[in-house]
Order: C-alpha cells, then sequence, then structure tokens
C-alpha cells in the first residue's frame, strides 16, 4: 500500500518517480498561469534535470513570466541570471532592479 503522504498535494494523485509523468505534471500546472509551477519548470531548464535539456534562454523565459504572474523567487532568479550571464548578458543595472523587485515581492535574500 502506498502512504498518503506520497500523494501530490496539487494533483492529488500519486507522487511519480518517472521523469517524462514528472515533467507532465508541472507543465500542467504551468499552462494555468501557476507562478510556483512556472518557476519550478524554469528551474529545470536552468540545471537540465528531470529530462529537459539544459536551456537558459527558455528558464528566462520562463522566470520572467512566473515573476509577472507573482512569484518573488522567479524575480530573484532572473537577477541572478542578470549577475551570472545565464541565458543573457550580464548586466548589473537589471540584477539590481530583479533583486529589487524579488525584495519587494518578499524574496527575503533579496533584501
Amino acid at each position: 500500500m502506498i502512504s498518503d503522504e506520497l500523494d501530490c498535494p496539487f494533483c492529488r494523485v500519486v507522487a511519480t518517480e518517472d521523469d517524462k509523468e514528472y515533467v507532465k505534471r508541472i507543465e500542467k500546472r504551468a499552462a494555468t498561469n501557476d507562478a510556483e509551477a512556472i518557476q519550478f519548470l524554469a528551474g529545470l531548464y536552468t540545471d537540465g534535470k528531470k529530462g529537459l535539456k539544459q536551456d537558459h534562454v527558455k528558464a528566462m523565459q520562463l522566470y520572467m513570466k512566473a515573476g509577472k504572474l507573482g512569484s518573488a523567487l522567479a524575480y530573484r532568479n532572473v537577477g541572478a541570471a542578470f549577475h551570472d550571464g545565464r541565458g543573457v548578458k550580464k548586466n548589473a543595472a537589471k540584477e539590481k532592479y530583479y533583486h529589487e523587485l524579488a525584495a519587494i515581492g518578499g524574496y527575503m535574500n533579496s533584501r
């Protein structure tokens, strides 16, 4: 018997260890403009995890969308991308701007 603790609190289904199914579930949530799901999906592209090819440009697009939908962490990650030059050219002014948005949105480490 599978424990109820393994159920996904969002999907209300048993958690999966299959990468394709995992990504499919995240993409389904992202398609409903769930900011945190979009931010999470962007992280998978940033790191090239769960069978997704590393793609910093795609990750940046997703982080921007998630930020506009209210994810402070996404804006923090946009700021970090401008700091590191991941998917964008390094830009200190934009890094500062997006960290400020993250801080305004409640992301404590961007203060």
